[in-house]
């Protein structure tokens, strides 16, 4: 079986929105995380969605997959207070349904990363039978210094060597879940994503190559260019 876990439990408090969290706001007649939803929603090879949604807004988001018609979506649980933490929930949801967790494999995909295409899921889907792991990831536009305490530049990366994380990230789901109950009786919160927490414990990981197009809504800015994708993508008549 191939899961998709869906992280919507932030705030979003860079989109200057004071009462919605940035998942949640309309775009083209959506909410961003609906959008999110429906990519993995109509992707043939996922069997079952987990949504991980922010505080007090759970009965709304069954609302709206209730009216989008989405059949896939089997839990939805809420976020804790770290987003490493609030995925392990997520996991654990998944986990405890399912019969072979050593053969399931799980996506972990942002709820504000509307543009991830079928393709992609595709090849992350691949990329974890063939090697254990999947990190989508695309080329840097510009040149990265490393700097230290005192603002001197200490290194220069060879920039066609860098690439940018995005997601989905996928892995087999009993190798996921085993990493955070490490992290868990550790008492170790501090990952920024699953492939950070699958390196600390080990774990190799593999690239699946994207564009710049799957991008994150995170600011005002990125709304604008949200729209203009999707204004380009369906145009009107």
């Amino acid at each position: 079986m191939n899961y998709a876990i869906i992280f919507a439990g932030g705030i979003g408090r860079r989109m200057y929105t004071s009462n919605v969290p940035k998942q949640f706001i309309e775009v083209s007649g959506k909410p961003i995380l609906i959008h999110t939803i429906l990519n993995f929603e109509i992707h043939k090879e996922i069997d079952g969605i987990c949504v991980i949604c922010v505080e007090g807004w759970k009965e709304r988001l069954r609302k709206m997959i209730e009216k989008e018609g989405i059949q896939k979506v089997r839990w939805i649980v809420e976020g804790a207070q770290t987003g490493q933490q609030s995925i392990y929930f997520g996991l654990k949801a998944v986990y405890e349904s399912s019969r072979r967790p050593d053969q399931d494999i799980v996506l972990i995909n942002d709820g504000v990363r509307p543009f991830v295409t079928q393709n992609i899921i595709t090849e992350n889907l691949a990329c974890v039978r063939r090697f254990g792991s999947s990190v989508t990831v695309c080329p840097v536009p510009e040149t990265i210094v490393e700097v230290d305490e005192e603002n001197e530049i200490q290194h220069i990366p060879i920039r066609s060597r860098c690439y940018l994380s995005k997601a989905p990230q996928g892995f087999w789901l009993k190798e996921i879940m085993e990493a955070h109950q490490k992290a868990q009786a550790e008492q170790r919160f501090d990952c920024t994503n699953s492939a950070e927490l699958m390196r600390r414990y080990g774990h190799h990981l593999y690239v699946v190559y994207d564009t710049d197009q799957n991008i994150k809504i995170t600011t005002p800015k990125d709304m604008i260019i949200m729209k203009g994708i999707l204004d380009e993508k369906n145009p009107k008549a």
